[in-house]
């Protein structure tokens, strides 16, 4: 046996040296209780250090599924305003069903969802020449908004400040059938930001819309931004 020095049963008490223990005829050195003691210890560490890192594993593992999640929401919701789009042009009143449907599913989103969405919709009727753009501000603050748009007049627009959860319209005039630049130039509570989409002013019935969205969780969020096109 390491660190024990065999002996007969029997030993008298003359026999031990200061440092030694006597065990049923093994004089036990401090070497070999060293090794067992520090053997208890790492079998202890070991288990304290598993279930660290079971601990970590999991909440690893839940940050993860919530990261996930929140990219899903932000996808879901962008493929819902994109398909809202789409069925106002097969409306009447294109203009009108579209402020509609997208302040109303925009309310939806933030009471069930907690996003914030900036959007605009720009409608242009093949048999006149005119075009509206309506904006919707559904941020959680205000937003100071000013409309651009190339080829048309006026060639812009100075809205001032929006509303949360509010629609604002303006209409312009086209001077031909070409490719217009509209720019969205606003400012909110982290700064200033432009946003641009194009829209296809012809003999046919065009819409433009872009999309911004912003889905949020309590281990952070997930930003979607997007356009939308079609001519009829």
């Amino acid at each position: 046996m390491d660190g024990c020095i065999m002996r007969p049963k029997v030993v008298f008490f003359k026999d031990t040296k200061p440092g030694y223990s006597i065990m049923d005829g093994c004089i036990m050195r401090p070497k070999g209780q060293m090794f067992i003691v520090a053997g208890i210890i790492l079998v202890m560490l070991l288990f304290s250090l598993s279930g660290l890192l079971s601990v970590y594993g999991t909440g690893q593992e839940k940050t993860n599924l919530e990261s996930v999640a929140v990219h899903r929401t932000a996808e879901n919701l962008m493929r819902e305003y994109k398909n809202i789009a789409g069925v106002a042009t097969m409306k009447g009143d294109v203009n009108g069903s579209a402020m509609v449907y997208l302040s109303n599913f925009s309310d939806m989103a933030r009471d069930d969802a907690g996003a914030r969405v900036l959007y605009a919709f720009a409608f242009s009727n093949g048999t006149s020449q005119k075009f509206s753009v309506t904006t919707g501000n559904y941020l959680d603050g205000l937003v100071n908004l000013t409309i651009y748009a190339t080829d048309s007049t006026p060639s812009s627009f100075f809205i001032g400040v929006v509303q949360d959860r509010t629609n604002v319209t303006r209409e312009f005039s086209r001077s031909s059938n070409v490719l217009i630049n509209i720019t969205l130039n606003y400012t909110d509570n982290e700064g200033s930001k432009a946003e641009r989409m194009t829209l296809n002013a012809s003999a046919l019935s065009s819409v433009a819309a872009i999309f911004d969205i912003k889905a949020e969780s309590a281990e952070g969020f997930a930003r979607r931004k997007e356009t939308y096109n079609r001519s009829w």
